[in-house]
This record gives structure tokens, C-alpha cells and sequence, in this order.
């Protein structure tokens, strides 16, 4: 854990000079220094979280004097090295970069989503597309139930077969969220396809992040068991894609079609799902066993905008 500290003060070097300084794209790159230290800062701010405590005892112990000094010459060497990185320069490549914007609405709960898109365009045509990218979503609605789970309840199984097994209706309670918020920050993978010059078609899924949001007390509803206990529950703070319900977290995804209006500008329409989940301060499910974790699955028409850096 000592290593993680000066390691994320580098990451913020080479951040603070590509805002400040540089510019998201530089030497032409379309942006992939930028993308490829937001990616690494995303998961170092995930292994920050998960081992908190440790960092905290770590940190106390580089309270004294002397570590205080040792602590600004690294903080220095992180700085100069960060100022470096920021100028390197990547092998060229056959790359398109564009920035999106997507919105969906649907009953009594919305999504909006800004998303930075990185593909390498592959095959000798170079209308295959493959890459990856960073996504913040933030969901919203109004009195929805999130629903049990961990496939292990909901298929009695898991793993990637859970894709085509039936829910177990008696494993499955709910929590009822009055106006339920989350955001989350992912990393993304991407498929596209250049059907014409104007029109392309795309998926994208998200794989890995965290997410943040208010805690809400929501109220249980079961019909194995009643429970007056009270408990607060809080977004899922680790996204994880595992195939179905395997998976962990506040993961988009989205199927859509886009139209290029000019060479920069596009507009798209598509289909987007979405997992949501909270994690309650108890495990308020106790049968058929103990269970703290409840999703949405969001299922909604998106529209949205692009603009095209490379």
C-alpha cells in the first residue's frame, strides 16, 4: 500500500498537465495518453477503496519528520516523471476517437451519460472497430424496486450458464427506493462497425469502475419473511462485469445506430440496458439465505450526440 500512494500522486501529474497544459489529444493521438491515465487512476481509486483501512494505518506511520522529507523529494520525482509521461509519444496507429452524449428515459427513471470512445480500426477495409473507453453514468427515478441480486439466489447457480436459466421466484425480495440516484464511472469496451460513411452501427458494455451516490432508507418487501429491522442502503461502490447476474454494481450497456451528420458531428439512437444495485447496511434477506446486495435492470430507448476528435 506504500507504493499506491506516491504511485496515484504520479497519476495526478500527468492529469493536472493534460487539462492544464497539453490538452486532451496531443501530437495527434486522438487522446490515448489521456485515456490510458484515466484508466489507470480508475483502477487505483478501486484499490484505494477496497483496502481504505490499510491506507489509513500505512499513512500514520508516514507522519514523522524524517518521513515527511522523504515524502516531498518523492512527491518531486512523481511530479517531474508525470511532466515527462505526458509528453511521450505512442506508435501511430489507424485510431478513431470521438466523445459521446446519451440520454434514456423511461418509466418514472432516466439515464445521462458522457462517454469518451478510443477504437482501433481494424482489417484492411478498416471498417471493423474495437476499443475501449471511459463512461459516467448517472441514473435517476422515481419509487422502484431493486430486486435480489446475487446469482446465486436468483439461478441457484453461478457462472456464465446463469445466461439461460429462469429466475427462482421464491429466492427473489426487494427493497422499494423512493427516488433512487446513483453515478458511475467505468471502463468500457467497445465494437463498431462502418456500414456506410454516414452510417455506423455500435455496442458497448461496461466492465469495470465505481460508483457513488446518496444513501436512502428504503423499505423491505418480501413474502418468505417480514422484517421491522431498520437499515439504510448505499450504491454498490465496486462494478464488476461477470456475465448476467454474476455481475457486481452499476454497469451500461448499449446497442445503437449512428447517423454522421458532418465529419465531426453525429447523432445516434439506440437500445440501452442497464444493471443499477444497492448494498444495504444489513442483510435484511435472510432466506434462503443472508443478503445484502439489490438491482434495478433498467431497459430503455437511448438518443444521444457524438463529436468526433480523430
Amino acid at each position: 500500500m506504500a507504493i499506491i500512494k506516491p504511485f496515484n500522486i504520479f497519476l495526478w501529474s500527468a492529469l493536472f498537465f493534460h487539462v492544464t497544459k497539453l490538452g486532451i489529444e496531443i501530437k495527434d493521438d486522438g487522446g490515448l495518453l489521456f485515456m490510458y491515465a484515466l484508466i489507470v487512476f480508475i483502477c487505483s481509486a478501486i484499490l484505494l477503496f477496497v483496502y481504505r483501512d490499510q491506507i489509513r494505518n500505512v499513512i500514520s506511520k508516514f507522519l514523522t519528520p524524517k518521513a515527511m522529507k522523504i515524502k516531498i523529494f518523492m512527491l518531486f520525482i512523481c511530479v517531474i516523471i508525470g511532466m515527462r509521461s505526458v509528453y511521450a509519444q505512442s506508435e501511430s496507429k489507424k485510431y478513431t476517437s470521438r466523445i459521446d452524449l446519451t440520454g434514456s428515459v423511461g418509466n418514472k427513471q432516466g439515464t445521462a451519460a458522457f462517454a469518451y470512445v478510443y477504437n482501433w480500426k481494424l482489417w484492411k477495409k478498416k471498417k471493423l472497430e474495437a476499443g475501449l473507453g471511459v463512461r459516467f453514468t448517472s441514473y435517476f427515478g422515481k419509487d422502484k424496486y431493486f430486486m435480489t441480486a446475487p446469482a446465486q439466489l436468483t439461478s441457484g447457480k453461478t457462472g456464465p450458464t446463469v445466461l439461460f436459466i429462469e429466475n427462482i421466484k421464491e429466492n427473489i425480495d426487494s427493497i422499494l427506493v423512493r427516488s433512487p440516484q446513483t453515478n458511475a464511472l467505468n471502463l468500457s469496451i467497445n465494437l463498431g462497425y462502418n456500414i456506410t460513411k454516414k452510417i455506423y452501427a455500435g455496442f458497448n458494455i461496461d466492465a469495470v469502475g465505481f460508483t457513488f451516490g446518496k444513501t436512502v432508507s428504503p423499505q423491505f418487501i418480501s413474502s418468505n419473511s417480514s422484517s421491522n429491522s431498520s437499515f439504510t442502503a448505499s450504491p454498490t461502490a465496486f462494478n464488476a462485469l461477470l456475465v448476467s447476474d454474476n455481475d457486481r454494481g452499476t454497469l451500461n450497456s448499449e446497442l445503437f445506430f449512428l447517423y454522421r451528420v458532418s465529419n465531426t458531428i453525429g447523432v445516434k439512437a439506440g437500445f440501452q440496458f442497464l444493471f443499477t444495485e444497492y448494498t444495504t447496511s444489513v442483510n435484511i434477506q435472510q432466506k434462503p439465505e443472508p443478503n445484502d446486495r439489490f438491482r434495478n435492470k433498467v431497459r430503455a430507448f437511448s438518443l444521444g450526440f457524438t463529436y468526433k476528435l480523430k
